[in-house]
């Protein structure tokens, strides 16, 4: 991966967006480092994903969670914040279909995690498994965590060898779509294998839009329940013209 200049980058982002972002919420968890203006997300979300921490903590003490539709390194699309804060995982089995690099990945994973206030640097370790295969270990919030991340992976016809005697969270950011594209058994073996939640995160235009996104979710999803989450006010949306959300179905006993 070539020198992005990010930092040089995302300061012209911070002198732009002053007057319009307040992102207070995730400085508690950055500081003041320019990743923070990376992730455009805001504080709804981080308030729902805190409901969402809270119920994982309590059933799930050390969660496997599988990503699909994980985020094409090469092009820093790659985002670890909200499974490792919002998901609190262990272990994160991520896959995607793009072509990615050991190098692409752990200069992507290294940017992101160095600039968590809670993150042990000592700890942070890359390896590559095998092509297409690379993993990172780490110390986050004193609990050890891993990352196995699979590329040129296609999640809508196979599922990677870690999952096949269960999981806890299966999770996706903006690959809802991606969700009705894999297969029918694949999708009910992948359901039927969960053991807690299914969690989506999207952006979405409009509250009604949000609802409709809702519900054609959970017509695929039998034998669990949605979480509730206080609704969005219209100035949300319009802000950027957009807002992300949050979709979260538990499992039922």
């Amino acid at each position: 991966m070539k020198d992005l200049g990010f930092k040089e980058w995302a300061q012209k982002v911070i002198l732009a967006s002053k007057k319009d972002l307040d992102l207070k919420w995730i400085q508690k968890l950055y500081g003041n480092h320019p990743i923070i203006y990376y992730f455009g997300i805001g504080e709804r979300i981080f308030l729902d994903l805190k409901k969402v921490k809270k119920i994982i903590r309590t059933q799930f003490p050390q969660p496997l969670v599988y990503y699909f539709g994980m985020g094409n390194v090469s092009k820093m699309n790659l985002e670890l914040l909200m499974p490792l804060w919002g998901l609190d995982f262990s272990l994160l089995v991520g896959v995607d279909l793009a072509r990615g690099s050991f190098e692409d990945f752990s200069q992507a994973s290294r940017l992101l995690l160095l600039a968590l206030k809670n993150l042990n640097s000592g700890t942070l370790k890359f390896k590559e498994i095998e092509k297409n295969k690379f993993e990172a270990e780490f110390v986050f919030e004193k609990k050890k965590r891993k990352i196995i991340s699979y590329y040129q992976f296609d999640c809508c016809t196979d599922f990677p060898a870690e999952i096949q005697s269960g999981y806890q969270i299966l999770y996706t950011r903006r690959g809802g779509n991606l969700f009705f594209k894999i297969s029918p058994l694949l999708r009910a073996w992948l359901l039927e294998k969960n053991q807690g939640m299914v969690v989506f995160q999207e952006l979405i235009h409009h509250e009604k839009e949000y609802q409709n996104w809702a519900k054609k979710i959970q017509s695929l999803l039998k034998g669990f329940e949605r979480m509730e989450f206080d609704p969005y006010p219209q100035k949300e949306y319009q802000r950027f013209g957009l807002a992300e959300r949050l979709l979260v179905f538990k499992k039922l006993d």
